[in-house]
């Protein structure tokens, strides 16, 4: 399926990037977010993608937004990987996100500043 292409197409990018498992530090994440995908088997679909990625020796998460944690992707399958959770804005004094389970990176903000790049930056917390 588009799942299988898609790992195959981000996996020919890193090998012609010369990215290998070793030089990437947090890994390929899956970004499942996007409301065409909201009524398909979205288990079956990370899964495809997801154990593609990992055969080939990179870690391997998902990406969406803390409503999509939380309504569409609550299968048990979802604790298989890392996750990477994006819920703006940051508010002062808030530490974490408010996703219940586990994750990895948190994308605090999307609307972040950062010297040298003209225009908004997403800014992410990585534990």
């Amino acid at each position: 399926g588009s799942a299988q292409s898609e790992a195959q197409h981000t996996l020919r990018l890193l090998k012609a990037a010369g990215l290998t498992p070793s030089k990437l530090k947090y890994g390929v994440y899956y970004d499942v977010e996007d409301e065409c995908q909201a009524d398909s088997n979205l288990a079956a679909i990370c899964k495809t993608y997801c154990d593609t990625i990992k055969a080939a020796g990179f870690k391997v998460g998902v990406y969406s937004s803390l409503s999509w944690w939380n309504t569409k992707l609550t299968k048990s399958t979802f604790s298989t990987w890392n996750r990477w959770v994006a819920q703006w804005p940051y508010k002062t004094g808030q530490q974490r996100c408010q996703y219940g389970k586990p994750y990895e990176i948190w994308q605090c903000m999307s609307d972040g500043v950062v010297p040298g790049i003209v225009g908004r930056v997403d800014m992410d917390l990585a534990y």
